[in-house]
């Protein structure tokens, strides 16, 4: 099937979060857009390429031409090494930072330890920069910083006169890593294809940041508390760790902090990122001896009976509800496909939202799986 239009199809983490996975085609380009995985209930789901094959536009893998990375999250790409083997002709775009974070987190799983040389050796994954313009047959693409974890891209395409933006995760606060997400301020975007986690929760219940949970911490460490973060990722790791010490130079603190196996890792997978972490507050141990009140830095739970405040990965590296809807109300697209975005109680508010105020000419889509629209 040939013809000059823009075709969309979810295949994943359409009105979910995990195994982000989206066609996008252009003319007769067939893109994708991420390829995550995800675990529920302890089973792996994978992104739903059959609904791609049996398609009007594709009915082999051999035929997907490019495939864009947002970021380094197993959701988004965890499901790549494999798609890689089964479509070897597939051009990979993703930054090197995000190149480096996923061939760690990838080679952290055992089932694809052996596919850690695929990602790094072939040919096919091609590194892009942050305002870099790709000429392609039929399009234009151009890479935008989308804060949320190091190496985080938004992507624009120019296809015929419209100009398609997909976001990935995107945060305009906490960003201790990189600059927050970025575009220009006269950019004219007609489709926007969003990942909106918040999207479905009421507007007036906030996440937590990462910056709300670092005022808590110190007002404990203030107290004679010691504090045990544990982290999930590598990402997250060098979020806090960025984050702390830049806490502690903004208000003259020198608490000392401990890091333990993986976080000690993700120090050092940061520092050949160039994103300096360690300092002479640092240490690569802990022990049973360490002045108190400390910080603690691990991906285990804190020991038993060491009288730690305890502190997890519950904070969100997403847009806020109101931050979404300031973004989503500058861009003004003709038309919002809000993907990533979990059922919740305030399902298609953000719609309703822009109703009632008449704020902006948009028309939002809460696209299914497998779903083909035509944009």
């Amino acid at each position: 099937m040939y013809d000059d239009n823009i075709y969309f199809m979810a295949l994943g983490g359409a009105q979910s979060v995990g195994a982000s996975c989206y066609y996008l085609r252009l003319g007769g380009s067939n893109l994708l857009l991420d390829c995550g995985v995800a675990r529920r209930n302890d089973i792996t789901v994978l992104p739903k390429l059959h609904y791609l094959l049996a398609s009007p536009f594709m009915d082999s893998l051999s035929q997907l031409d490019k495939v864009y990375i947002s970021h380094a999250h197993g959701d988004h790409v965890g499901y790549l090494p494999e798609l890689m083997q089964q479509a070897p002709q597939a051009a990979v775009y993703l930054t090197a930072a995000t190149k480096f974070l996923a061939e760690h987190s990838l080679a952290m799983q055992s089932k694809k330890r052996r596919l850690r040389q695929n990602l790094q050796m072939q040919s096919f994954c091609r590194e892009v920069s942050y305002l870099q313009t790709l000429r392609e047959e039929n399009y234009n693409v151009t890479f935008y910083p989308a804060g949320h974890l190091p190496g985080a891209m938004m992507t624009l395409f120019e296809y015929r006169g419209k100009r398609i933006l997909y976001t990935g995760d995107y945060s305009f606060h906490s960003c201790f890593v990189q600059n927050q997400a970025w575009l220009p301020v006269d950019l004219d975007v007609d489709i926007l294809i969003i990942c909106a986690l918040h999207a479905n929760r009421p507007s007036e219940k906030q996440p937590r940041t990462l910056a709300d949970m670092l005022e808590k911490a110190y007002e404990y460490l203030s107290r004679g508390y010691s504090v045990w973060f544990r982290t999930a990722d590598a990402g997250r790791t060098m979020e806090l760790l960025l984050a702390v010490n830049n806490w502690q130079r903004q208000n003259g603190l020198q608490f000392p902090v401990f890091l333990k196996g993986a976080a000690m890792e993700a120090a050092l997978i940061a520092e050949k990122l160039r994103l300096p972490i360690l300092s002479g507050c640092h240490y690569n141990c802990l022990a049973k001896d360490a002045a108190k009140p400390h910080i603690a830095v691990s991906g285990k739970e804190a020991p038993e009976g060491e009288g730690y405040k305890i502190f997890g990965g519950n904070y969100t590296l997403h847009e806020s509800y109101a931050e979404m809807k300031e973004f989503i109300k500058i861009l003004n697209p003709r038309l919002a496909l809000l993907v990533h975005c979990p059922s919740g109680p305030n399902f298609g508010g953000i719609a309703r939202d822009f109703a009632a105020e008449g704020a902006c000419r948009t028309q939002f889509i809460f696209p299914q799986e497998g779903q083909i629209f035509m944009l």
